[in-house]
């Protein structure tokens, strides 16, 4: 069951639909008003009214309709961020991700982009970069894991496993994209890279006084909950005075690694002593999708 709440902010109806698969914002932007007149534009405020009265597909046929009629230009980019919307609220993770594709190269379709690559990368469905194996006699998770490259979260999370338990003849959605990491000093940027196109960018700290080491380093070990090991003491993963947050992943250069943070409003700022820090919840997910190996180059 989903709850919908609307809220009228500037003149701009805004509409959060929440459920068990995650939220959807639907928002009425001005432009239709006047950078997007004529047909098209009618056609967008007639799909906006229908999305907001609870009726998804029809206002995903009138999107389409925009999209097929005007090809090029303002309206199709519009038409094609209301799809990527309306698909991503209905569950049409392949279809949202194209739609996103076509929206342009703004920053709302590019930060809309990359939370469905990695919805998509969470869910059983099976994309360009995945394949499916069939479980065998004496398979493990982590055997499979380790055959394709891959962790056993991102198994678990992308076919629903709650556990190890695995059956065999069962099939599971398996990623077969390799997974790399270009971290930016100067920027403090950490981007995720899928078969070494830009798959999702985190904002960062990195090292105060270029403390951070430059190189291609790999993945050697990954800690949930670490204990943060510094001179003098062991401060526990649940204290508030360990830095390290929620998750530890090592890297090859000793002593470093990229971490969560207890200090999230630094993020942005090169403050740490030489490692990367993260907002908990992005290195939750970054320790999910890569498996020990994995290469972090760290530039300027």
């Amino acid at each position: 069951m989903k709850r919908t709440h609307v809220m009228v902010m500037a003149g701009l109806f805004v509409v959060v639909a929440v459920g068990v698969a995650g939220w959807t914002v639907w928002q009425q932007p001005a432009v239709l008003g006047g950078l997007l007149p004529g047909q098209g534009g009618s056609l967008l405020r007639q799909a906006d009214a229908q999305a907001q009265a609870g009726h998804p597909d029809e206002a995903i046929r009138l999107c389409e309709q925009v999209r097929r009629e005007h090809p090029e230009g303002a309206v199709a980019s519009e038409a094609a961020w209301r799809l990527g919307q309306l698909y991503e609220q209905v569950g049409r993770l392949l279809d949202a991700q194209e739609a996103y594709q076509q929206a342009g190269g703004g920053a709302r379709a590019q930060e809309a982009l990359q939370r469905v690559r990695v919805e998509l990368l969470f869910s059983p469905t099976v994309g360009a970069r995945d394949t499916t194996y069939t479980i065998q006699p004496g398979d493990t998770l982590a055997k499979i894991a380790k055959q394709y490259h891959t962790t056993v979260d991102l198994l678990q999370r992308a076919n629903h496993l709650s556990g190890d338990l695995i059956l065999p003849g069962r099939r599971l959605k398996v990623t077969t994209a390799t997974f790399t990491i270009a971290v930016q000093t100067s920027t403090n940027t950490l981007t995720l890279e899928a078969d070494h196109i830009p798959f999702k960018r985190y904002r960062i700290s990195t090292g105060a006084n270029r403390s951070t080491p430059l190189g291609t380093f790999t993945i050697v070990n990954k800690v949930p909950h670490p204990a943060w090991y510094k001179v003098g003491a062991v401060v526990p993963a649940n204290s508030p005075e360990n830095i390290l947050g929620t998750r530890w992943l090592g890297l090859s250069q000793s002593g470093y690694g990229i971490h969560g943070t207890t200090d999230p409003q630094v993020l942005g700022q090169a403050v740490t002593a030489g490692c990367v820090r993260m907002a908990n919840a992005d290195v939750e997910e970054l320790f999910t999708i890569v498996p020990l190996g994995t290469t972090v180059t760290i530039t300027e």
